[in-house]
């Protein structure tokens, strides 16, 4: 109210300045050629002093629906794309938004605004479009907890395009959120730089949902498996919306 009082205390100076002028110049006839110009920059601005300060709720009520439009068409295009994955038609998706994302030494989570009253539910896949983040793992009725890829505590069956099968752990490296190992593959099977690692379908997980991509191979010759370092195929933190996978 106070910023408000002096704004109009300026305007008011201004006002009278320039009627000042405007008075001289009738008298003496030295700005007739500006006198239009200047009238209308005085009506635009006691329109803008005359403004009552509700507009002010009403332009921030207009920018919050902006707002709202924008994330609505940004949620419609990414449901878009996820009915046009290549995933199974008995798939049916639950949109969610990302809340935050904790990483520890002993665990990598994303919080997600949905939860049991929405219909998800333990055990549930995460995915963005056919790429897999994780699994939900704790419900309440609005609020959803997923085990990313990437955590240490995260196992999954999966296997290459060309057969070799193993099991995906996370690393305890807090700044290693999109990457993790392919171990128990074995020394039998070939293993190389470039494959894409898909889940077997041998937990509770769908198969063929995209998991990552072999960098580096690690073999040892006393091991009875070879292992590789993987890179996940989406970084979480650059989320801002996921999908849960209900099987209908």
């Amino acid at each position: 109210m106070q910023r408000q009082r002096i704004q109009l205390t300026q305007l008011f100076l201004l006002w009278s300045a320039i009627s000042l002028v405007l008075l001289l110049g009738d008298t003496y006839h030295i700005v007739d050629g500006v006198r239009s110009f200047v009238e209308e920059k005085i009506v635009a601005l006691r329109m803008i002093a005359e403004k009552p300060e509700g507009e002010g709720l009403l332009a921030a009520k207009v920018l919050s629906l902006e707002q709202e439009r924008n994330n609505l068409q940004e949620e419609n295009q990414q449901l878009r794309k996820q009915l046009q994955a290549p995933l199974p038609a008995s798939f049916a998706f639950i949109p969610a938004r990302v809340i935050a994302i904790e990483e520890k030494s002993n665990d990598k989570v994303m919080r997600i605004a949905a939860g049991s009253k929405q219909g998800v539910a333990t055990g549930m896949p995460v995915v963005r479009e056919n790429i897999l983040i994780g699994s939900v793992i704790a419900v309440t009725p609005y609020i959803g907890t997923v085990r990313l890829l990437g955590s240490p505590q995260s196992k999954v069956a999966v296997s290459t395009k060309i057969g070799a099968q193993g099991l995906v752990v996370g690393s305890d490296n807090v700044n290693a959120s999109s990457t993790a190992m392919i171990d128990r593959v074995l020394h039998t099977t070939l293993l190389t730089p470039g494959d894409l690692i898909v889940t077997s379908g041998e937990d509770q997980l769908p198969a063929d949902l995209l998991v990552g991509k072999v960098e580096h191979v690690i073999k040892e010759a006393r091991e009875p498996f070879q292992k590789a370092e993987i890179s996940l195929l989406v970084k979480p933190e650059e989320l801002s919306r996921i999908f849960i996978i209900k099987e209908e």
